[in-house]
């Protein structure tokens, strides 16, 4: 069976999958109009929800079935009965304890030259399986470049915790960094882009599909906490193996997390799994977070990156493996951001659904995130902050300056990412980046015109929702993490604000601030070998470079566009 063929066969179903979605939305939108007028607040939201739930549903299955035919050699090829035949349903301990014999797994060529590492295609349940145990299985695909030799199907609970203890035995010089998302999938298009042509030496793992379904598990709580982690660990760590060959002289694999609407689930778990690694949380305004959703639902090709010249492979991981954004940056999982606000849910009553989800599901990523940062003590949390308005040479606007500062800031990115704070990155990787990154940010701002257009009375309406969350704009749970650009940059907190909640931090006072961390810095003897994984795993109170502030502003309180 050769996957050439299905890669033609596969391409109409993709598309398939993004129309299906702009045209579920239009139809959506006309009955919201309605139901705007007729229902209380309360009916109009549980409404929308289990809009937003069958939608989320529908596309995640087509895009399974989009994976599982391809891999089956096209749509024309695949028959379920079939794929159920050519697939090994392993529940046994020994088989299992055999499959994860034959992947092989250590870091030495020698150990693995002969090994093969399957793709993640599945987590999900079997309808058919026979001893009626209602489990959720984990189905895989080991494949060549032509050919997928053989598809197996394990419980996921018992694999995934068995391939943890695999991972957690082994020692790795292979770092990980996460990418996590508050911007409708602005920021995972720009870096993602950026990363994976630019050769910095990094693999990318762009929007899992099995990662989608793993957070959809997770909303629904049928497995413990500690299971979930350890799964989410040990999958992780086996994208992270099977791309290794990928891997450059930075020795880092990058997950870009699949849309805003499951930060609120994955982040959490992904830090407790990995508190060593290396994280980055990149947000934009709330009102271009909504533009770019609109963007999405009309422009469905957006969402799919298709190069003419792509391989079979990359069609494979970039296209195929991840679902819509237009559904993923759009549709919430969780409704603990309404649960936990009073009044939110009567503020997103008043603006038209496909803006209220698009803010719900902003709102929810940016609340997990402040969430962490209250708790950084105890779970360790901080994170590369990116301002997507700083990576895109934003001006003019509270907050971003007056001047564009995207250079510094993409050099501030990678330094980070690949772990290169302590050594010079070689130029031509610069200038590459620098070069992608001009066209992806015209590309991105193509992409949103038109869309951007919003009147006086729906900005403030927007801005009415983002307000009833008062940590977002006061209090101490709102931190000042975004990274500052500039050659000397660093992970920190400023201090706490004294002043009213629509006003920016002085310019004294950041000064001051500067001024400390630079004594410290110098006082600990420089800046962090982010080079090594883990570098940042000490305690708060050990790190060099970073003020233990508890207050402040993370996100601009007087401009969400």
């Amino acid at each position: 069976m050769v996957m050439a063929s299905s890669s033609s066969s596969a391409l109409p179903l993709i598309a398939g999958v993004g129309a299906a979605a702009v045209g579920i939305s239009i139809g959506l939108l006309q009955w919201d109009a309605v139901s705007k007028r007729l229902l209380s607040s309360e009916k109009l939201y549980a409404k929308r929800k289990a809009s937003q739930q069958w939608t989320h549903q529908n596309c995640l299955e087509k895009a399974r079935l989009a994976l599982r035919q391809y891999l089956a050699g096209g749509t024309t090829i695949y028959n379920t009965d079939m794929d159920d035949i050519m697939t090994d349903l392993l529940t046994e301990k020994d088989e299992i304890q055999a499959l994860l014999a034959d992947m092989k797994f250590g870091d030495k060529k020698s150990e693995a030259s002969d090994a093969t590492v399957p793709y993640i295609v599945d987590i999900a349940l079997d309808e058919k399986d026979e001893r009626h145990k209602r489990e959720y299985f984990l189905y895989l695909a080991f494949c060549t470049e032509e050919n997928v030799t053989r598809r197996v199907q394990v419980p996921l609970v018992e694999f995934g915790v068995a391939l943890a203890q695999i991972f957690e035995d082994q020692m790795t010089s292979t770092a990980l960094c996460f990418v996590a998302d508050a911007s409708s999938g602005l920021a995972t298009e720009v870096v993602g882009q950026v990363l994976q042509k630019c050769n910095a030496g990094v693999a990318l793992v762009q929007e899992p599909l099995w990662m989608m379904s793993l957070a959809c598990l997770i909303q629904k709580r049928l497995i413990s906490a500690a299971k979930m982690e350890k799964i989410l660990f040990g999958l992780c760590r086996l994208e992270a193996w099977r791309v290794r060959d990928q891997v450059g002289e930075s020795r880092t694999v990058v997950f870009t997390l699949p849309g805003q609407s499951c930060t609120s689930a994955l982040l959490p778990l992904l830090q407790k799994a990995f508190p060593c690694e290396r994280h980055v949380f990149a947000y934009d305004g709330c009102i271009n977070s909504v533009s770019r959703g609109l963007a999405l639902r009309k422009q469905p090709e957006h969402c799919r990156r298709v190069a003419p010249d792509v391989t079979d492979v990359d069609l494979l991981t970039t296209e195929i493996m991840s679902m819509p954004r237009a559904v993923s940056a759009t549709c919430p999982l969780s409704s603990v951001v309404v649960a936990q606000h009073s009044g939110l849910r009567d503020e997103l009553a008043k603006i038209p659904g496909n803006h209220a989800d698009t803010v719900e599901a902003w709102m929810s990523s940016v609340n997990t995130f402040l969430i962490m940062k209250e708790n950084e003590k105890e779970n360790d949390y901080l994170p590369f902050v990116l301002r997507m308005g700083f990576l895109m040479g934003a001006t003019g606007t509270i907050g971003n300056g007056l001047k564009d500062v995207s250079d510094l800031s993409l050099m501030n990115l990678l330094q980070y990412v690949t772990g290169s704070r302590s050594r010079p990155i070689r130029e031509e990787i610069v200038d590459a980046a620098r070069q992608v990154l001009l066209e992806v940010q015209t590309s991105c701002i193509e992409t949103v015109k038109g869309f951007n257009n919003f009147s006086e009375a729906q900005t403030l309406a927007i801005e009415d929702c983002v307000f009833v969350h008062k940590s977002i704009l006061i209090g101490d749970k709102t931190l000042v993490d975004t990274v500052q650009p500039m050659k000397e940059w660093s992970l920190k907190a400023a201090k706490k604000m004294t002043g009213c909640s629509c006003c920016a931090p002085e310019d004294e006072e950041d000064e001051d601030e500067e001024e400390r961390s630079e004594s410290k810095t110098s006082s600990s003897g420089g800046a962090l070998d982010m080079s090594v994984p883990g570098a940042f795993a000490s305690g708060l109170g050990q790190r060099a470079n970073y003020v233990d502030g508890k207050a402040g502003f993370a996100f601009d309180p007087s401009k969400f566009t």
